[in-house]
């Protein structure tokens, strides 16, 4: 976990401070595991709702492969945990996630099969707390 988070610092004390958080927000949760991995290039951190079924719902990329540090959305996995799953809350949902002002997830239509990779410069001034208070009412 460090070493994604030193990974992270060298973006500077924005993205450093929302990793940082990020961590905690996961770290203070009984079902979210954190699970660490390395790619080619970068180094990862997956936060993980109950553990053992495996439903990876964010990621956090400390260098995108050079573009800077990233936070990865799961919208597959968070729409196929109840009531997500079904259509009228999957929308609901989407507008949800469009209506917290990040720029990322500001398209007109969210595919529910990607995974959006957000910058986590668009993570600051309360964006983040309001995008984990959305995966925390998902998650409940």
């Amino acid at each position: 976990m460090e070493e994604v988070l030193a990974q992270v610092a060298w973006a500077g004390e924005d993205a450093k401070a929302v990793a940082r958080a990020l961590v905690g927000w996961a770290a203070g949760h009984a079902g979210i595991g954190i699970k660490g991995g390395r790619g080619l290039t970068d180094r990862a951190l997956t936060m993980y709702a109950d553990p053992g079924r495996g439903k990876g719902v964010l990621s956090l990329y400390a260098a995108e492969n050079g573009g800077g540090p990233m936070l990865e959305l799961r919208i597959e996995q968070i729409c196929s945990m109840p009531p997500y799953d079904r259509d009228e809350a999957r929308t609901q949902l989407m507008d949800d996630f469009r209506a917290l002002g990040i720029l990322s997830l500001d398209a007109e239509d969210i595919p529910t099969a990607t995974r959006p990779n957000i910058p986590l410069d668009q993570l600051t001034t309360g964006r983040l707390e309001r995008l984990l208070a959305l995966v925390d009412r998902c998650l409940a």
